[in-house]
């Protein structure tokens, strides 16, 4: 199991690790980079953070974190029930342990081509750009 914190600004990286957003609905959303509403999720190697990386995405997907937020005006995800809430899912998902690694390649793969087309399209505007840039030329 990952150790799980609150993140602070000062905080240094730690190596595999990610970050968790804790605020609004969009709780428990897995992060790449930090921010001032999140937990760190420090695993022990880069496998186990693909695990658990995807497991959090999963149920982010799934809204499976609305249940879990509290607050009247800014909901927040509380640590203590996403520490529980994340131990009793990956407990279930050792049971599958095989599928579960498929399914979190391919969805490292989808991910990869979801950045490469983003990328494309960004270029393809920078290029659409500089065409009617040059023809407007005085």
């Amino acid at each position: 199991m990952p150790i799980i914190k609150c993140y602070k600004l000062q905080q240094q990286p730690v190596p595999h690790s990610f970050y968790i957003f804790n605020k609004g609905l969009n709780s428990g959303k897995p992060l790449a980079e930090p921010c001032p509403n999140c937990f760190v999720c420090a695993c022990s190697s880069q496998e186990e953070k693909e695990f658990y990386y995807w497991l959090c995405f999963g149920l982010w997907q799934a809204k499976y974190w609305q249940v879990f937020l509290s607050g009247s005006i800014i909901e927040f995800l509380r640590i203590a029930d996403f520490k529980s809430e994340l131990q009793a899912r990956a407990a279930q998902l050792q049971n599958h342990a095989p599928a579960w690694k498929a399914v979190c390649k391919k969805a490292a793969a989808i991910n990869e081509l979801q950045a490469n087309y983003k990328s494309q399209v960004i270029q393809l505007q920078q290029l659409k750009v500089a065409y009617i840039r040059q023809m407007l030329k005085p």
